[in-house]
């Protein structure tokens, strides 16, 4: 596939953690505007229940997977992991096909292509650092000297950062559509998560972009998709409870998801 960014539209995903549910939408939604170029910053595995499946898939339908930090965990296992991420960890490990694990050290930890630079987590990430960028002079410092724009994930929260004569920083919630003047600024962009957010809503996000010339056209775009299947397959075939619930971020979906699941569990042994 091409990854001439020059003149054409393309789409970036990132952190998509082995949801099917939410990768199969978002590719859907993708194609639906007649975009083939897709890039994806990593972390295709972890958290969900299919983790194989999610892979293959990225692999088959984008022209660049970076590395993310849950695949150098089954490259390198001495790096800290929180309780969640050890329960998801050690079902991922018990679970990854040998020819999805054979390709894993294959994955670049960056890419370049017209001067646009791309990273799962910061400019400097390799097996063992996957910093978090959360606050805004941490991104600005990290891609200071990486050209004028750069894509990022990691923190599972879909965010602009625009730096000019003044900076320009936010959080999305709902679809959002920016246009940034790189002759001036410099744009770092987190497309957010396909498949676990992290902020106040379980929707998937992900970015749509076009370049032409000096002027680059951003969208983020968050979606609604079967994030019910998603919750019971992790709770019932994937790697529990705890990881299930997490997924889901606003409260009253926590508890209704938690409902039917007691209906729905023998669907899933």
């Amino acid at each position: 596939m091409s990854t001439d960014m020059s003149g054409s539209r393309f789409a970036v995903i990132s952190d998509i953690h082995g949801n099917y549910e939410a990768l199969g939408k978002a590719l859907k939604l993708i194609k639906k505007q007649g975009i083939d170029n897709i890039l994806c910053l990593g972390d295709v595995i972890g958290y969900g229940a299919d983790p194989n499946k999610c892979f293959r898939l990225a692999r088959k339908e984008c022209s660049i997977v970076l590395m993310g930090n849950h695949e150098a965990m089954l490259i390198d296992e001495n790096q800290k992991r929180s309780s969640l991420c050890e329960e998801s960890f050690s079902w991922t490990k018990q679970t990854i096909a040998k020819e999805v694990l054979d390709d894993l050290p294959l994955l670049p930890f960056s890419h370049e292509e017209k001067n646009i630079k791309f990273f799962h987590a910061s400019s400097d990430n390799s097996l063992n650092n996957w910093p978090y960028l959360k606050e805004k002079d941490q991104i600005i410092d990290s891609f200071k000297d990486c050209g004028n724009v750069c894509f990022y994930g990691h923190t599972h929260r879909p965010r602009i950062t625009v730096v000019g004569d003044e900076i320009i920083d936010f959080y999305i919630t709902q679809t959002t559509e920016c246009e940034v003047d790189l002759s001036k600024e410099k744009c770092y962009i987190n497309p957010g998560s396909i498949g676990q957010q992290r902020d106040t809503k379980t929707d998937l996000s992900f970015a749509i972009c076009e370049l032409n010339g000096d002027l680059l056209k951003v969208k983020i775009e968050r979606h609604k998709y079967n994030s019910l299947r998603a919750f019971l397959k992790t709770k019932y075939q994937g790697c529990g409870k705890n990881n299930a619930l997490y997924l889901v971020r606003e409260k009253w979906r926590k508890r209704l998801y938690e409902s039917i699941s007691y209906w729905c569990k023998w669907l899933y042994r």
